[in-house]
Formats: structure tokens, sequence, C-alpha cells
């Protein structure tokens, strides 16, 4: 089993074509289905979504050395944010009209149904019936440890399955995926990665100028591993899928080497809290991100808003330099020592709440200003 390392350098598009060369890959289905990482609304350079140029660059050598036909591009980004500001805000739609991409929100694509461990998942019929290509970012997470290939499939999933995911532990069912669900092609962006504490409540940009690309992305996503510095048994998901993999594969690595990179390992994200001042927010897997951007969204409508900051402004601020308060999220949540003031966000944390007569915002996700209440 082959991975290419290529510079991405000034001509992106020849090193595409390089990488894929490397690894001798064969075009099998005409019409392909591109499915980046726009998880939020965000800028092609912030290392938070996929840059458009590689998806573009992809798609032109797809083109004109393999024959490719239809090239659709799609995503179904965190719960609660809109795909189309995703297309717009990351330039997807402007690169869309002039090079004839189909962009499509995965959310309303058709679904089947397929077996997997935990009954049936719904996955969209695209990935089916069209050379299904996954490109990821090389990133730090504060729930996976990374995310790359294996996590980025999340995207493909409705949303009621993704809360499910993080109700079943997330990397369980993150390697689960993989076994009923094989991009054809992983092409990771590592031109610009992210490290520390993302990838949506921060973390730093890191230049890298890399391509990495397999035709297994278990294998690709221990490569990008080892570019960060980070064992790929410490992260959960690479590691249960390792087990359980019936590709007993010897890897070769073609292009560049990991250890002639010379790349400062990547910071990792505390996975288990957020801390601003005396404000803890603790995080665990099952703690799905429709909870965690109400909390944030709180935040940032109270600095948005001169009577919201009058009435809420003056007790966060408190909070934060004098009086400490911990948030609790995902039912998987537990009591930190020497806490503070505790509020529960989300209907999964209700049974804590409950049992040890906490303030909780309810809701699937809780509104903004319900959270606001509460304190």
């Amino acid at each position: 089993m082959t991975v290419s390392i290529v510079q991405s350098g000034i001509n992106l598009k020849a090193s595409i074509s390089d990488s894929l060369k490397l690894i001798d890959f064969k075009l099998t289905k005409k019409n392909i289905f591109m499915k980046p990482n726009l998880v939020v609304p965000a800028r092609p350079d912030s290392g938070i979504i996929t840059n458009p140029d590689v998806v573009v660059s992809l798609a032109e050598v797809l083109r004109e050395e393999y024959g490719a036909g239809e090239i659709i591009v799609g995503d179904g980004p965190q719960m609660g944010c809109s795909i189309e500001e995703c297309f717009e805000v990351g330039r997807y739609r402007e690169v869309a009209e002039k090079h004839d991409l189909k962009l499509i929100d995965l959310y309303n694509a058709k679904r089947v149904g397929v077996s997997w461990k935990y009954g049936l998942l719904e996955i969209p019929e695209i990935i089916q019936n069209c050379c299904y290509i996954n490109i990821p970012k090389i990133k730090t997470h504060s729930q996976t440890t990374v995310t790359l290939s294996l996590k980025n499939q999340k995207g493909l999933l409705s949303v009621l399955d993704k809360k499910n995911f993080h109700k079943l532990g997330l990397h369980e069912p993150i390697a689960e995926l993989y076994r009923v669900v094989k991009p054809d092609l992983v092409v990771v962006d590592g031109l610009i990665g992210l490290e520390g504490d993302g990838p949506i409540f921060g973390g730093k940009r890191r230049r890298l100028d890399l391509i990495v690309a397999g035709t297994n992305a278990l294998e690709v996503d221990k490569v990008c591993c080892g570019i960060m510095g980070i064992s790929p048994d410490e992260v959960k998901h690479l590691k249960i899928a390792s087990r359980f993999s019936e590709e007993r594969v010897q890897l070769e690595i073609r292009g560049l080497q990991i250890d002639r990179l010379n790349i400062r390992p990547f910071k990792r994200a505390n996975e288990k809290l957020r801390k601003i001042g005396k404000v803890y927010y603790w995080r665990n897997a099952s703690a799905c991100t429709m909870c965690s951007e109400s909390l944030n969204q709180a935040i940032n409508e109270v600095k948005g808003n001169s009577f919201l900051m009058m009435r809420y402004g003056t007790h966060i601020l408190y909070h934060i330099l004098f009086k400490r308060l911990d948030f609790l999220i995902g039912k998987d949540a537990e009591i930190p020592q020497n806490h503070g003031e505790i509020c529960c966000i989300g209907n999964c944390v209700a049974p804590l709440a409950k049992r040890y007569n906490l303030k909780l915002a309810r809701g699937c996700p809780p509104k903004p200003r319900d959270i606001l209440n509460k304190l």
C-alpha cells in the first residue's frame, strides 16, 4: 500500500498530479464526488477548512489526465451551520462557477441504508454511484486528537446520526463508519495545518505546503499523524480501525519522507478542558458540537449586543475574573473536582443536573439565550 507526500510548491496542480502518479492511481468511475472538510464558514487560508484551490486543482488533474466526467463537491457542516454560507465564505461558490463544479448540501442528499454495528446507517447515495474522494485538512481536534480522513467522513451523516455518534462515544462509531464506507481516494490538504485547541475554538495555523495522497484512508491518516508528530496509537479511532481492519498492508511512502521534513510536532488540543479565566468548559467525546456552538453563540451575542452586554456582561466578567464557573456538556459529563458554580448545557446532561440539583439549559441544543438566562 502506497502513500505519497509531495511539496505543494508554486504549481499546486502539478504537485497533485505528481502525488497521484506516485501512488499509481486509477480512476474506476467517470463521475466524481469530492468531500472536503467544510465544518464551519471559514476563509480558505484559515487552516480550518479544505482550501478550494486543492479541490479545483484536483478536479483539473482528474479531467485532463484521467478523463473524469461530472465533478460534484459537497459536505454536511457542523450542525447548526449553513452549507451555503460555508460555500460562500470559503470561496467554493466562486470557484465552482468558474470551473464547472456542482455543489451539493449533503443534508438534503438522497440517502440509502447500510448495515453496520449499530443497526442501519443512512449514507448519501452519491458516494456509491461516483468515485468518492475524501479531501481532509491536517488538523488537531479537541475531541478526537486529530481530524483527518476518517473523522472527515462524519460530514456524510444526517443530523440525527451525527448526534448518535456522540452518544455512542464518537471514536468507535468513526472507526465503524470506515468499516462500511471507504473512500476511493484520499487527498489531504496540507497547505496550512491547524494545531492546538481547534478547530472551532481557536487553534494556530501551521504552514506545511504539503499534499498527502493514497487509496487507503487509514494508512493516509497514520502518515499524517507521523507528519504532525502524533502517534497513531494515541488516536482512539485510528487504533480501533487498525484492530478490525482486514487490510494487512506493507506501507510504502513515496516522494518526501517524514523524517526529512523537519516539522516541529503539532501542539495538541486540551481534550478535557477549555478555560478562560475562572470559567471552565469541560469536554468529552459524547458532547456534540451543537451544544458547544450554542454556548459559543451565547458569548458572541453578548459581545455584539450592547443591551445583552449590560444584562449579562457584568455577570460573565465576574465569573471570568473572580468566581469559578463550570460548564458541563454531554452524557458522559462528570462533576469536576474543586468546581465552582455549575451550569449544564443540553438534554444529554439532564440526568446529572437532576441528580445534583444543578442549573440546566434544556434543549438539543439549547438556545443561546436560554444558556444566558441560566447564568
